[in-house]
């Protein structure tokens, strides 16, 4: 259940808007997933000080299908 929200979550932070917009997925481990989201299109180069883990060499598959994207590892599949 908590892996149902949490992706809930992320597709609600992930949904457009009527402006340009950067979506980062980075797999930090199979089950860590951070997503960087900016409004202005120009993305966010700052250290995070939610998430300090270093990201772990994560085998991640990406499928499209029409305008979306999803990003799967070994643990968890954002959409």
């Amino acid at each position: 259940m908590k892996t149902k929200i949490t992706l809930f979550a992320l597709m609600l932070l992930c949904m457009p808007a009527a402006r340009a917009q950067q979506v980062r997925v980075t797999f930090l481990t199979p089950d860590i997933v951070r997503i960087e989201k900016s409004a202005d299109g120009a993305g966010r180069q700052q250290p995070s000080v939610a998430v300090t883990l270093q990201p772990e060499a994560v085998a991640v598959k990406t499928a499209q299908s029409g305008t979306a994207t999803s990003y799967s590892s070994s643990a968890l599949k954002v959409t």
